[in-house]
């Protein structure tokens, strides 16, 4: 799925998909728990080549199809955290990982939380004129609103009479992809809150932690609502064995905090 939302295309070869049929139905049975269902993660295991990739690349392709008869995408993310491809990324840093969490489930989903959170990450770490390729373009303009939010110092509570000129500075960078008015919504929602100025108070190293609990709660809060269904969203985590593997071991707490503070 890229950013701009929408599920990325199956391999054609799962024509040739067959059996698995106790994991599909499993599979379907929780998509369509009825409100107010717990929701266990999924796990499933096996030894190399068994087809557990195979099985996500097919629940992928579920998810198209109702995607289709609901007339909107189904939000879905998919990491890798194998070593032998880009997961290795993921599996030392995640920051990284949730980044890509946010970015997978398509800009129709509202952060405000997770991409604050970045964005005074930026600001500190001094990305803020060169951000990160990974970040989301909120994240980027997040940190561009850290960065000139006022002589007060970064994080400073934005004063009515000064969002404007804010407003004006931001859109010199990101204007391509917002208009003016979405900009002072946004900045407006981000500032006048306790949470920003709690976080003008921490440095990178001490919001980073907060960042699997702040993608919950965005996630929480703003993933669109199933009629009378439980699952609003589907989180893939493949080739999950690496979290197992030398130093790498017990590196899995974003994943257990991240899914325990989901609904």
């Amino acid at each position: 799925m890229a950013e701009g939302g929408g599920i990325e295309t199956t391999s054609d070869n799962l024509v040739y998909f067959i059996n698995r049929d106790e994991e599909q139905r499993r599979f379907n049975e929780l998509l369509d728990a009825i409100h107010g269902s717990p929701l266990p993660v999924l796990a499933y295991h096996g030894v190399a080549g068994a087809g557990k990739s195979w099985l996500v690349e097919k629940f992928q392709q579920e998810l198209i199809e109702r995607g289709k008869s609901l007339g909107q995408d189904f939000p879905f993310a998919r990491i890798d955290f194998s070593t032998d491809s880009a997961g290795s990324a993921f599996v030392q840093d995640y920051e990284t990982a949730l980044t890509r969490i946010r970015r997978k489930l398509g800009r129709d989903i509202l952060f405000p939380h997770f991409d604050l959170a970045c964005g005074y990450m930026a600001y500190h770490r001094g990305e803020v004129t060169k951000p990160s390729p990974l970040q989301s373009a909120k994240s980027k303009l997040a940190g561009q609103a850290v960065a000139h939010s006022g002589s007060a110092g970064a994080g400073a509570v934005i004063e009515p009479i000064f969002a404007p000129f804010l407003v004006n500075h931001v859109f010199q960078f990101v204007g391509a992809k917002f208009t003016k008015s979405q900009l002072r919504k946004q900045i407006d929602q981000w500032f006048d809150s306790e949470d920003a100025k709690h976080l003008s108070s921490m440095d990178d190293q001490k919001i980073l932690p907060t960042l699997p609990q702040r993608l919950a709660l965005d996630l929480n809060k703003s993933l669109p609502k199933r009629a009378d269904r439980q699952c609003r969203a589907v989180v893939s985590l493949d080739t999950f064995e690496t979290f197992d593997r030398g130093e790498e071991r017990n590196a899995d707490k974003w994943v257990r905090e991240f899914c325990g503070a989901l609904d």
